[in-house]
């Protein structure tokens, strides 16, 4: 298992995850880490897709292979099981579309808590 790092770009409304805690882009700040994926397929394991969106400024993440619309495949964040396993976490996908300060606020986050 690998870290999930998580970062927000404020003036994009965007999330963003990777298990590269370098590849982030500086416009973008961390806010610690989120959880952990395997780095590879173990029996049972999916591979949990990341897509982007330039033209909403907004990554996606998703285990469907089904390219969402006005988004790209930017590769495999690595891999997940399909259903809750012990010992595992699930994950909550949270969407916000509306606006805000910066212009259109649209943002998919990831959590492991609705708390």
């Amino acid at each position: 298992m690998i870290p999930v790092y998580r970062y927000w770009n404020v003036s994009a409304s965007d999330h963003f995850y990777t298990t590269n805690a370098g590849e982030a882009p500086a416009s973008y700040k961390a806010e610690g880490t989120w959880g952990s994926v395997f780095s590879r397929q173990v029996d049972g394991s999916v591979p949990y897709y990341r897509y982007y969106s330039e033209g909403d400024t907004d990554h996606f993440y998703s285990t469907s292979d089904a390219l969402p619309t006005n988004y790209k495949l930017e590769g495999i964040l690595g891999y997940v099981m399909p259903m809750e396993v012990s010992g595992s976490s699930p994950i909550y996908r949270l969407y916000r579309n509306g606006p805000s300060d910066n212009g259109p606020y649209r943002d998919h986050l990831y959590t492991s808590s609705l708390t």
